[in-house]
């Protein structure tokens, strides 16, 4: 049961909840549970399709078990991909007004070109930077309704924000690469860890956190009118760190994964 609410991308849904909890509370808007259901059949769709287009890759070969399991039963996800998909978007239509579902159908286009570009050009050696397109979404997709119901201009510390959460994102995607480096090899998946080799790869993201964790430090003291949300993110990127730290101990049972997804469940503070 644990491994199948890793493999249903069940994990990455509840993070992509708190992390809406996080923006709403930024921008001051309601936690309105029809948003909040939208967004976990949202980002459910995108990380399912994601998992059929590389479980198109190997097919029943595959070794990483959540790709194979999604072509074992594709027919499935695939209906349910279809049914979801339309049932997101007429709840946002009818629900969380034109404004919310015009830029979310521009972002799940978005998405969609960019799942079906990796598709095209797999078999390339192409590397499109998926970690970071990932992350891109992932908050893209979390702040968007909080933005648009924010009704005003964004200011600095609220960009920064913004900027901020991407590159956590960013870096937690990177180091579940760097975990997976050998069974991407086998199955001939492009990542940035495969791309750009295990040495390289652990020194970018230690240098990535430790960028953040200086940053958001001093953050703290420079906007303290939000202290609160740059020190949670602090703290994100404190544990995320953990990870390069303690290799061998996460690698055991996927420990990894579910640290990796409870970070981002840290925001449920905010609901």
């Amino acid at each position: 049961m644990p491994v199948l609410f890793q493999v249903l991308s069940l994990d990455v849904t509840g993070g992509a909840l708190a992390s809406g909890c996080f923006w709403a509370h930024l921008f001051g808007v309601p936690v309105r549970p029809v948003w909040l259901l939208v967004l976990a059949l949202s980002v459910w769709a995108v990380y399912t399709a994601d998992h059929l287009v590389d479980g198109m890759t190997r097919k029943q070969a595959a070794v990483i078990f959540r790709h194979r399991f999604h072509y074992q039963y594709r027919r499935f996800f695939i209906v349910a991909l279809v049914v979801i998909a339309l049932l997101a978007a007429v709840l946002a239509w009818i629900y969380l007004g034109a404004a919310v579902f015009e830029n979310g159908m521009w972002l799940g286009a978005f998405a969609a070109v960019y799942l079906l570009l990796v598709l095209l050009v797999r078999k390339s050696g192409f590397y499109f930077h998926k970690e970071f397109f990932i992350a891109l979404f992932y908050v893209a997709g979390t702040a968007l309704a909080p933005v648009t119901w924010h009704h005003r201009a964004l200011m600095a510390p609220e960009w920064i924000l913004l900027v901020i959460y991407v590159l956590t994102a960013w870096s937690e995607s990177v180091l579940m690469s760097f975990y997976e480096q050998n069974e991407d090899q086998q199955d001939h998946l492009k990542s940035f860890t495969t791309f750009y080799g295990h040495f390289f790869t652990r020194r970018f993201v230690a240098v990535l956190l430790v960028f953040l964790i200086f940053l958001l430090s001093g953050l703290v003291f420079v906007f303290p009118h939000w202290r609160i949300y740059f020190s949670l993110l602090l703290v994100m990127n404190l544990l995320l760190s953990v990870l390069l730290l303690f290799p061998s101990f996460f690698q055991v049972k996927n420990r990894y994964r579910w640290w990796g997804e409870f970070v981002f469940w840290l925001p449920f503070i905010f609901a």
